[in-house]
């Protein structure tokens, strides 16, 4: 009997010896893999536009919590080429008969252009990049004919596909933008729907997570279309893929906290509500800028042409000494150093 006791009892010592070493195996293969996701999260995007300073002294936040995802993964991609053959292709669909004209531009290379009396065509190939609009600061009479934001909205998708310019595999719409003249005609700027004169559809990527594409230079996504309440196209910008598609390695976010924390981090980017560039901006001359929305977006960096990273985008009221200015935007690298 003795030796029955004496043999359980080992037994149990030995399971419980077992037990230990797995779990502290599998606590250091965590720990293990927590080393190496660390090790091999991407450099911080190149944010090329932009103030950055001490924003901690003025960096207010008007709600207590924000909700991200723990963690997001890269978004690769493979940008259309396309050359002068495809530039006709999309001046003839537009029924545009001007000849192209071709200049070299310091930094993006090669461009296309055609200026009408009535629209103008700028294509970039080294960006994959259309830009489309009206020509001149003459705001087009807008017929009383007023459509719905859905027809608006497939107006505007119908003009992109029957155009070469088809991004329905890639983007979907996100969001309406309602925008009008300011008061001296010379910029659009944000209104209500009541007193819109035309929509801005923005695309956001087709995937599970919906998010938006930004460039350093503006909030507005990489692909977005003015339409007027009439349904003509005002303005267009489009950037064109051949792929995009998720990565298969997720990499932690930073959370609420890891934001505030590195606020010093974030660049101010544009400002609303005054003829002020941010590079005109001394940040002795901001008095507060109160956040009041944070979100994800994929950054479009100038030169990388392999993958989109997650940034926040953080907005909100902004005052500024001797300026009229009443909103910010500011950019945070997302993947958390931690």
């Amino acid at each position: 009997m003795y030796h029955i006791n004496n043999m359980k009892k080992k037994m149990a010592v030995i399971f419980i010896f077992l037990i230990i070493s797995f779990l502290f195996y599998n606590l250091l293969n965590k720990n293990k893999n927590k080393e190496r996701t660390r090790e091999i999260i991407p450099q911080k995007p190149s944010i090329e536009n932009g103030l950055q300073s001490d924003f901690s002294k003025v960096v207010r936040f008007k709600n207590r919590s924000f909700t991200f995802p723990e963690n997001l993964p890269l978004i690769n991609i493979r940008y259309k080429k396309f050359d002068l053959d495809f530039v006709n292709e999309v001046k003839n669909k537009l029924n545009i008969s001007e000849n192209i004209n071709e200049f070299k531009d310091i930094n993006d290379g090669i461009k296309y252009y055609i200026n009408s009396n009535d629209h103008f065509l700028v294509a970039t190939p080294s960006k994959s990049k259309i830009i489309y609009g009206f020509s001149g600061n003459v705001f087009p009479n807008i017929k009383n004919i007023l459509l719905s934001d859905e027809e608006l909205q497939n107006k505007a998708i119908t003009f992109l596909e029957n155009n070469s310019l088809n991004i329905n595999n890639f983007f979907k719409v996100s969001d309406i933008k309602y925008l009008k003249r300011n008061a001296d005609n010379t910029d659009i700027e944000n209104t209500d729907k009541e007193k819109a004169e035309m929509l801005q559809i923005n695309f956001s990527l087709i995937n599970s997570s919906n998010y938006s594409i930004v460039n350093s230079y503006s909030e507005n996504p990489s692909t977005f279309v003015q339409i007027l309440r009439n349904g003509e196209i005002y303005y267009l910008e489009a950037i064109l893929f051949d792929e995009i598609k998720e990565g298969l390695t997720n990499y932690p976010l930073k959370t609420f906290n890891d934001i505030k924390n590195n606020i010093n981090e974030a660049k101010l980017i544009d400002i609303f509500g005054d003829y002020l560039s941010v590079s005109d901006i001394n940040i002795k001359d901001i008095n507060q800028i109160e956040v009041d929305s944070i979100k994800i977006v994929y950054l479009l960096e100038e030169k990388n042409r392999n993958y989109l990273q997650p940034i926040y985008l953080i907005s909100g009221n902004v005052e500024i000494i001797g300026s009229t200015a009443n909103q910010a935007i500011l950019y945070l690298p997302a993947f958390s150093s931690n």
